[in-house]
């Protein structure tokens, strides 16, 4: 997995409003609707959030804007070069592709994921799941079904033109008994 450097910006976030509030009351925090929710954080990260401000919804925000900002911009669908002949299919995350339930997303960065089928399956059949899919979504509100069809215009492409492969990934199952946890 590469590693990402994360840059946050030393102004305030541009969401971030100031603390004046006309109608009275409790002052806003942004400048656009927001809700309030409550989260269960280890006290790990709420060090690491106290660092970046004294505001955690300020931090967690500004920290979300850094990682995910410009993910909007990026294609859903995405040719990732690995060497000069090689290229991996990288993705943004879409609700219904957990529809498919022998689909395994495995995220590589936050918001873009690898998409891994099982042993011995052929890409034919996620093909054909990803048609069926996109046959059982009835509307787009969320451009899924927009980008599930570029999704499957690429697979059927590369097949199509024998432009693609199976790699295995090795997964390990962290219930097991028996892992070596030595040094």
């Amino acid at each position: 997995m590469a590693n990402f450097v994360m840059k946050i910006k030393s102004v305030e976030s541009e969401s971030v409003v100031s603390q004046y509030n006309p109608r009275g009351g409790r002052p806003r925090k942004f400048n656009e609707p927001s809700k309030a929710v409550t989260l269960t954080l280890p006290e790990r990260i709420l060090g690491i959030l106290d660092r970046i401000g004294p505001d955690r919804a300020c931090a967690i925000s500004r920290l979300s804007e850094a990682t995910l900002d410009g993910s909007h911009d990026r294609p859903f669908v995405e040719l990732v070069h690995i060497d000069s002949r090689s290229a991996l299919i990288v993705v943004s995350l879409l609700q219904s592709l957990k529809k498919i339930t022998w689909l395994r997303l495995v995220e590589i960065a936050p918001g873009r994921f690898l998409l891994a089928i099982p042993s011995g399956t052929p890409p034919e059949k996620l093909e054909v799941a990803l048609r069926d899919l996109m046959d059982d979504l009835c509307d787009d509100k969320h451009g899924e079904k927009s980008a599930i069809g570029k999704l499957t215009r690429q697979i059927s492409h590369l097949r199509r033109h024998g432009g693609m492969s199976k790699s295995e990934i090795i997964f390990v199952d962290l219930d097991s008994s028996i892992l070596d946890t030595r040094d």
